[in-house]
């Protein structure tokens, strides 16, 4: 057994209960109290392993396809083999159930939340563009606020919900990705308690648009969006109102595939790529051109293989990752100083350190997670058995599997230090794990099956990341 190979076995986790009768107040707390106490010394002597803390909070036994936390909340998309799916919420806090709804047709996922509201966007699978809408609820209620027809969630920045308008886009456009070149591009940004439409933003044929999204929280927050045009001009919109705050010329010409900004200096933020620089691609081109932001002048640029993708992977680095693995460029010179194995994804940075993962060639997680110094390239920790989940959230989830039992260990890693918090062990199948996770907890769905744990603190009082 590896040092990174730890089991704690925590028990099977409580049944879950109808939502029309919560569960009760747990009995017994001595017993619960001991049993952790002994639970966090035996965690404590294991090499890479915390205490993991008291027991799970929920446990939703059938049905579930998908959960995402926001506000507070855990808003679980739910099939109870008769009539339409259900959403169904939960304080992430306590695991209490709050509220709960059945969704309408087509209706199978949930785009984004927060204190205010939840977002539910149709599946366009099999659907024409004309019947895809989204859809507002209280995330305090669960009471329906506002639809909107041929659109999708973009992302949510505190009280504007952006949208993408899909009323000029063709069905095989919108299942093959990204809106193309040649098609205008409409934002739409609407009130998130009314619907009321606040500003628009159509982007010229032959630009593209960039989301900045909050790497603290979950997928769907965002906290900035550029333009890029043919004519190289980059222009940086404020979010509340749609209006230009930034146009910086760039020396570029061309219809823009693709770009993607560095770090900001004025924002904390996990960093990575340079802050003041901006790296694009042309419209099926695979050779990316870094700028200066200040200047508009080309800094250097580089040829790139098929499918592979650019981004800021580290303090003054940029990264390309794609088929044959991933190379680290300095971001002032453009030189090569790092290179991954093939086969491995970036899964979160921490100051200097990078999380490696395995990536099989169906997509999904294999075992074995790196740890690499972003100063040196050199691998600090390697964790053999431990699996990445790929999902949303800031903080890294990993798994690994018992042999011979259709058991599953989840845990959480820190990047700093490559310690992980155990978090518990199902029994439910061997499905790819998918999670989600916020201050207070993290919540694993594997073949239908819903665990929610708290999150791990470390020693200072906050949450190990």
């Amino acid at each position: 057994m590896s040092s990174g190979d730890v089991v704690i076995d925590l028990g099977a986790a409580e049944p879950w209960r109808a939502p029309d009768a919560p569960p009760p107040a747990r009995r017994r707390w001595r017993v619960r109290w001991v049993a952790a106490v002994v639970l966090g010394l035996v965690a404590g002597l294991l090499p890479g392993a915390a205490a993991p803390g008291v027991p799970s909070l929920l446990h939703v036994e059938i049905g579930v396809q998908r959960v995402v936390m926001g506000g507070g909340r855990m808003f679980v998309t739910r099939y109870t083999g008769e009539g339409p799916h259900r959403l169904e919420t939960y304080d992430t806090g306590s695991g209490r159930w709050l509220w709960g709804a059945d969704f309408g047709d087509g209706q199978q996922q949930v785009a984004g939340g927060d204190a205010s509201v939840v977002l539910i966007d149709t599946a366009f699978a099999g659907r024409a563009l004309a019947f895809t809408q989204v859809q507002a609820r209280d995330a305090r209620t669960g009471a329906e606020l506002w639809q909107r027809a041929a659109a999708s969630v973009d992302g949510l920045a505190g009280g504007v919900v952006l949208l993408q308008d899909l009323t000029s886009f063709r069905q095989v456009d919108v299942d093959g990705g990204a809106p193309p070149t040649g098609l205008e591009n409409r934002i739409v940004a609407v009130d998130a308690r009314t619907g009321e439409q606040v500003w628009e933003l159509v982007a010229p044929r032959g630009s593209q648009i960039s989301f900045e999204r909050d790497a603290g929280k979950q997928a769907y927050a965002v906290r900035s969006m550029a333009v890029l045009d043919p004519g190289g001009a980059l222009r940086v919109h404020d979010l509340r109102t749609g209006a230009v705050v930034r146009t910086i010329q760039l020396a570029w010409s061309g219809n823009v595939g693709m770009f993607v900004l560095g770090d900001r200096r004025d924002l904390p933020q996990p960093a990575g790529a340079r802050g003041g620089q901006v790296a694009v691609s042309a419209s099926g081109g695979l050779r990316y051109q870094v700028y200066d932001l200040t200047s508009g002048r080309l800094v250097w640029q580089i040829d790139a293989e098929q499918s592979a993708w650019i981004f800021g992977c580290a303090p003054g680095w940029w990264c390309t990752g794609g088929n044959q693995g991933m190379t680290g460029y300095d971001a002032a010179t453009g030189a090569a100083v790092w290179r991954s194995e093939g086969g491995e994804a970036t899964l979160g940075a921490d100051g200097g350190r990078l999380v490696l993962g395995g990536v099989g060639a169906d997509g999904l997680a294999v075992p074995g997670v790196r740890i690499v110094d972003t100063g040196t390239g050199a691998t600090t920790r390697r964790l053999e058995r431990w699996r990445p989940v790929f999902g949303f959230g800031d903080r890294l989830t990993v798994f690994w599997r018992e042999e011979g039992r259709p058991a599953t260990v989840v845990g959480q890693l820190e990047a700093r230090t490559g310690r992980v918090t155990v978090l518990g062990r199902t029994e439910t199948g061997e499905g790819e794990p998918m999670c989600d996770n916020d201050a207070r907890s993290v919540a694993c769905v594997i073949a239908g099956d819903l665990t929610l744990w708290r999150a791990p603190q470390t020693r200072g009082g906050g949450v190990a990341s």
